[in-house]
């Protein structure tokens, strides 16, 4: 199976000394897929291993900020995951400007199809003032926690477009956010945890007292028809 196959590749490439840095993501990165058609091809053999789709469905959910997060491979030793990020509705496309947020791990992503706008962020005074949350992720794949740190302010240091076929790197300490303007979906190759929270910050208070978020994960019907989709926008 070239899934499986891919997996053991990427396994031996991050295990090595330092695989959580730019240069073993972006080289694993570099071994993934870089054409649409390809990509098409590693979401139709999923669709044909019953295994893979159920172990797949277990781990995908619609996330917060306007997306699908397809888990396509789960890495142990050393920890990482390779996924799909799908944004293909209205709420995902100008109906929802995400939070910014960093993460807990670095990743390296390339856009198969389509186009967002990439923002970076840094504290700067007499910025946009933020409500600033400690991200603490549950057990269940995309539930998490978030305890209110009070009030930050935040101006943009970086924005660009990227668009089909550009790659980057992104540490997982940097704070961004990201909007597609048009159907598009990326692969994001995520490298293992560098810390047990991250941060989340919002123009508008989300919750004054800590609060969970129950996210389910997606039924095997519902990644389906998202894959499907998915297959379609990459093939076109």
């Amino acid at each position: 199976m070239r899934l499986r196959r891919l997996g053991s590749e990427l396994a031996r490439i991050l295990g090595e000394e330092g695989g959580f840095g730019s240069d073993f993501l972006s080289k694993g990165l570099g071994i993934l897929p870089s054409q649409p058609s390809k990509a098409a091809e590693l979401v139709k053999e999923l669709l044909s291993d019953e295994e893979a789709l159920s172990r797949c469905a277990s781990q995908s959910y619609s996330h917060a900020n306007g997306f699908d997060k397809i888990v396509l491979l789960v890495g142990d030793r050393p920890s990482f995951k390779l996924r799909l990020h799908i944004w293909n509705s209205d709420a995902g496309m100008g109906g929802l400007e995400s939070h910014l947020h960093n993460h807990r791990w670095s990743f390296a992503s390339r856009v198969l199809v389509g186009e967002y706008i990439f923002e970076a962020f840094v504290p700067r005074s007499n910025a946009n003032v933020y409500h600033a949350y400690e991200y603490v992720p549950r057990d269940s794949p995309g539930s998490y926690a978030l305890f209110p740190q009070g009030v930050t302010e935040l101006g943009s240091a970086l924005c660009f477009s990227v668009t089909r076929g550009v790659s980057y790197f992104m540490d997982y300490a940097t704070i961004h956010r990201v909007n597609a303007i048009k159907p598009t979906i990326s692969m994001v190759l995520q490298g293992p945890p560098m810390t047990e929270v991250s941060s989340v910050f919002s123009r508008l208070p989300l919750s004054s007292e800590p609060q969970d978020h129950l996210i389910p994960v997606m039924c095997v019907e519902t990644l389906v028809v998202k894959l499907r989709a998915a297959i379609a926008l990459l093939s076109s």
